[in-house]
């Protein structure tokens, strides 16, 4: 909430799209059906079939490379272009770059998109790609600027072998306002973080259908259209990967650590039945060290650090209270079975003023 006086003049600044605002939804309902007199708040179908069309006129009888994650706003584009380019003669194809990606994401690829009759997949290792940029990086934003351009080199040289005419991201309004655009006037506007997937200017015409949308209203779009829900409720993918899950330099050890710690964190949330009842959650390898003792000796190893949010669109979160018995588990879980880790801490910050991940 803010106000603001100038001679006699007075605003007032508030945010009734965030869930923490009272009665947010009723002041929405009240302008969309009292004022507006409109007759449905988000017509998910709707829209989904003006994506489709406009798309369908702008992509006629053209090729389309998609970045595919395996999460939930790659794969609403996918089935977007899928029905756009029914019965046309362009191609479709999926790239999925394997490097810092999370332990199941592949996993989730392959399942749904390998070997679909209307989109060709590839999957490109650029792990050692990505270890090269990274070298040296320490810093959040200069690891998220690196490995920025190892994604764009890969999905242009993709593009070329593929011999596409378009680019398409699931970027979603998120990213974009986050990264400090989404004006489209002349006014400055903060750079929270930099996406991956922002303001890369390919060579190649880009396509970002859900660039209007956050992530409920993304998903909205994916199920008229039949997305997966397994797809459409994963948590959602960081952009640059386990990068933002790991503190310091980023290597090859540090990214098997993340992984690991990860696995089993993500694991227990599923056989708990708590995995869809949080917006997302994670695992960062920091560089605080503690003395631990592994056996009958002393040791000293990184602390992992947990976190998991309840949110609606990506924009505010609050920090998840998830049971003691359950981090206890977790805590027991990584500590053991992952030698490395010398201790577990749980993330109880709300964004603001932290963001959801960690860097």
């Amino acid at each position: 909430m803010a106000a603001a006086k100038y001679k006699h003049l007075y605003g007032v600044q508030f945010h009734p799209e965030v869930s923490e605002t009272i009665q947010g939804p009723k002041i929405f309902a009240n302008f969309w059906f009292e004022i507006c007199d409109a007759n449905d708040c988000y017509p998910a179908p709707k829209i989904a079939q003006q994506k489709i069309s406009k798309l369908r006129s702008k992509i006629a009888g053209k090729n389309v490379l998609l970045a595919i994650s395996g999460g939930s706003d790659s794969a609403t584009v996918a089935y977007l272009l899928r029905y756009a380019m029914s019965g046309q003669s362009g191609e479709l194809r999926g790239v999925y770059i394997r490097g810092i990606d999370r332990p199941d994401d592949e996993a989730f690829v392959m399942k749904y998109f390998n070997k679909q009759s209307w989109l060709d997949l590839k999957i490109v290792d650029a792990t050692e790609q990505y270890l090269e940029v990274l070298k040296g990086q320490i810093s959040m934003p200069a690891k998220r600027v690196a490995m920025r351009s190892v994604y764009k080199t890969i999905l242009e040289n993709e593009a070329e072998l593929f011999g596409a005419d378009f680019i398409a991201q699931g970027t979603l309004y998120t990213d974009i306002s986050e990264s400090g655009s989404g004006y489209d006037v002349k006014v400055e506007k903060a750079q929270i973080k930099l996406h991956h997937n922002v303001n890369l200017d390919f060579r190649y015409e880009e396509l970002m259908p859900l660039a209007d949308c956050v992530k409920d209203s993304g998903r909205n779009i994916g199920r008229s259209i039949g997305v997966p829900e397994s797809l459409l409720v994963r948590h959602p993918f960081p952009g640059p990967g386990l990068v933002v899950r790991v503190e310091g330099e980023i290597t090859a050890d540090k990214l098997r650590v993340a992984r690991q710690v990860d696995a089993i964190y993500i694991e227990e949330l599923r056989r708990h039945d708590l995995y869809q009842g949080v917006w997302q959650a994670g695992a960062v390898v920091t560089q605080s060290q503690t003395t631990c003792n592994k056996g009958d000796g002393a040791a000293s190893g990184p602390i992992v650090a947990l976190w998991a949010v309840w949110s609606v669109n990506g924009f505010t979160a609050q920090a998840a209270e998830l049971p003691m018995d359950f981090l206890r588990l977790v805590t027991q879980r990584i500590t053991n079975e992952v030698p490395e880790v010398g201790g577990v801490v749980y993330r109880l910050s709300d964004k603001p003023p932290t963001t959801i991940e960690w860097g």
